[in-house]
């Protein structure tokens, strides 16, 4: 498996993390909808992505020596073999104290499988974890399709292209793991999305890097600097006062 296509999954875990500490931190704001379902939902997928890496990258003499000396590889394997890729009726549930504790050890488990796979995974890419989740995000904000679009023209000024202007169409390669399906990779294009939000462009943009690398062999990344969360704030208000002005 390409490099690129082992961090997409990386990745993947990581931003599942970023969700359950939005969960965490505005669960006062949905607290009508089912917690334990989203959560459960968001670990499961991290557990099943970070195996995925640890099988790409390690041998199994690698893993079995793993599982015998490395405490957080152990958990980590175990509960995704026990628990999210089967219902083991002899699985033992870890239980944490607090929310804050869970997301802590599951952030440690994706810096260890990252620490552990680094000679197999590009050197260029980086975790970056933030509180965010796109759907909730739209979903505690009340936005809907027509609001989002009228805020992205308000956000951003939109390319207009001269009428009659000849344009080559392009498929747009959707999701990394489809990679191995494309047989001419230059009837494809990535999409590279601002999102709504500071937060939402950097995961946009990560995974338009992962995909483009992947397509055409290069090693491009793009992280978050340190001002990312202070900026942010100031954007999401931003945001807010535009959404008060559309209305509807």
């Amino acid at each position: 498996m390409n490099k690129w296509q082992i961090a997409g999954y990386l990745i993947e875990s990581k931003k599942c993390v970023d969700s359950l500490m939005f969960i965490y931190e505005y669960r006062d704001r949905i607290r009508n909808l089912d917690i334990e379902e989203l959560t459960e939902g968001k670990i499961q997928r991290l557990y099943i992505n970070l195996k995925v890496v640890y099988d790409k990258c390690l041998t199994k003499d690698e893993k079995k020596q793993l599982k015998e000396n490395d405490k957080i590889y152990e958990e980590t394997a175990y509960h995704r073999d026990k628990r999210y890729a089967h219902k083991d009726e002899d699985y033992n549930r870890k239980y944490y104290e607090s929310a804050q504790e869970q997301i802590n050890d599951l952030k440690e488990k994706v810096i260890h499988c990252y620490d552990i796979c680094k000679k197999k995974l590009p050197t260029e890419i980086t975790i970056d974890f933030i509180v965010y989740d796109k759907n909730l995000f739209r979903l505690i904000k009340n936005i809907t399709p027509e609001k989002e679009e009228a805020l992205k023209a308000l956000l951003y000024n939109p390319v207009n292209y001269a009428q009659g202007e000849k344009q080559k169409e392009y498929e747009i390669f959707w999701n990394f793991e489809d990679v191995n399906s494309i047989k001419n990779e230059k009837e494809y294009a990535v999409l590279m999305n601002n999102g709504i939000n500071l937060y939402e462009g950097l995961q946009n943009r990560q995974d338009a890097c992962i995909k483009i690398n992947l397509l055409y062999n290069k090693n491009i990344w793009c992280n978050a600097n340190e001002s990312i969360r202070v900026v942010e704030k100031e954007y999401e208000m931003l945001v807010d006062k535009i959404l008060e002005n559309i209305g509807g």
